[in-house]
């Protein structure tokens, strides 16, 4: 016969957390495979990429929901859903402002323009065999050139694979897939059909029921930078970069200050003049300016 009072038993929360995240890295390692370069290779890496991530991210999303759920409570469980970040290895961005394109700096320097209702998720770090984005809804990407590592953009039904370029793409419920290329040159692959296409500067392809179908364009339908540009706290640095690249041609903005060039901030900018816009960061910022030639300098008053 038990004596005394018999102690409750109650989940260690902390602990199985601990213990799923060990698992899931383990689990991770052990799939992980060695890519080599060339075509065939790389486009294996990304169908087993698809494979081994989609079920990953719905368990742990399932499982964090749980946990929050019984450790904080309905409160804090709106405030995790809304965090940008929905694992440790993985960044989600969402772009909600009307009329504006929101600048994502990728890893290695890469830049994406995330149009309005755009959903665009990319890894912390890009390793070491491949650099690799997941887009839903429309975005313009300007990729760092790498002949070593080639940098992918997953949509619902066709993968594009690039090595240094710039282009538009979009993939949402409206348009299940339409490709320009401004720069470059770009292999787009069907994924339902394996059908792959190589996609030139001043091209256009869209997906149709038999497939992809390629076009010519007027260069002028990839215009797109005289679009609005948020920027959601990134360096002073990053934006006067990504400034530079879309005003090509006209003046060039430079940072006279090392400090000031770490400087984070948040606003929004119209893409017309290297003037106009180093103009709007002197007065938002309180900064002063000079011109000399061709470009515009920028430091602390």
């Amino acid at each position: 016969m038990k004596s005394g009072i018999e102690k409750k038993w109650e989940p260690n929360v902390e602990l199985a957390w601990k213990d799923f995240l060990s698992r899931a890295e383990l689990e991770t390692l052990i799939q992980t495979e060695e890519v080599e370069a060339g075509d065939k290779e790389s486009t294996a890496a990304i169908k087993s990429r698809r494979k081994r991530f989609a079920p990953w991210i719905c368990s742990a999303t399932t499982i964090c929901i749980i946990v929050c759920i019984l450790s904080f409570g309905s409160l804090d469980l709106f405030k995790f859903l809304g965090t940008p970040s929905f694992s440790d290895e993985l960044i989600t961005r969402y772009n909600e402002r009307e009329g504006e394109a929101l600048a994502v700096i990728l890893p290695d320097g890469s830049m994406a323009f995330l149009f309005e209702g755009g959903l665009l998720t990319h890894p912390c770090s890009f390793q070491r065999n491949e650099r690799w984005v997941i887009l839903e809804g429309e975005a313009f990407f300007d990729v760092v050139e790498d002949d070593n590592l080639i940098f992918v953009v997953e949509t619902k039904f066709v993968d594009i694979e690039v090595v240094g370029t710039s282009f538009l793409v979009r993939s949402d419920s409206i348009c299940p897939f339409e490709l320009t290329v401004q720069s470059g040159r770009v292999r787009a692959t069907f994924i339902n059909e394996d059908q792959e296409i190589i996609v030139e500067e001043g091209e256009n392809v869209f997906l149709l029921d038999n497939g992809l179908q390629k076009s010519d364009i007027d260069c002028f339908q990839v215009n797109w930078n005289s679009k609005k540009i948020f920027f959601n706290g990134e360096s002073l640095e990053q934006i006067v970069r990504v400034v530079n690249e879309s005003i090509r041609g006209d003046k060039q903005i430079f940072i006279e200050d090392d400090y000031l060039k770490q400087r984070v901030i948040t606003l929004s900018l119209f893409i017309e003049s290297s003037e106009s816009i180093a103009n709007n960061l002197c007065n938002t910022l309180n900064l002063e300016q000079s011109i000399y030639e061709d470009v515009i300098y920028l430091s602390s008053k």
